[in-house]
């Protein structure tokens, strides 16, 4: 093998490690929006379990205000559409939860893919290393 085939070999092993390179940043680039979206995804956890707390108060209260109907009937009221905006912002999160959920299996795939791919870019790189010894074993021949 010539001097200019172990440079354009020495050149394809330089392109790939760039690659390589790049792909382990866009990893990491990957890794932390990752960290973002699961920071979300807490604070959002935590705001449901502070909804359900609030839940639970408020269902307490309506039990109290069942007692007391006949003269509180218009406070009840009041209470039962407070429920209700919570139950709707209850499910706004959920929504939210959800899309979070989703964007994180994406980027899980994404991330699988990327591995995959600097799998076979090692596997590549160990060939043409492979062959480079053998061409550099010839050549002290």
């Amino acid at each position: 093998m010539s001097t200019d085939q172990l440079r354009m070999m020495t050149d394809q092993l330089r392109m790939l490690t760039d690659q390589l390179r790049m792909m382990a940043d866009q990893l990491r680039m990957m890794t932390d929006q990752l960290r973002m979206m699961t920071d979300q995804l807490r604070m959002l956890t935590d705001q449901l379990r502070m909804m359900a707390d609030q839940l639970r108060m408020m269902t307490d209260q309506l039990r109290m205000l069942t007692d007391q109907l006949r003269m509180m009937a218009d406070q009840l009221r009041m209470m039962t559409e407070q429920l209700r905006m919570m139950t709707d912002q209850l499910r706004m999160l959920t929504d939210q939860l959800r899309m979070m959920a989703d964007q994180l299996r994406m980027m899980t795939d994404q991330l699988r893919m990327l591995t995959d791919q600097l799998r076979m870019m090692a596997d590549q790189l160990r060939m043409m290393t492979d062959q480079l010894r053998m061409m550099t074993d010839q050549l002290r021949i």
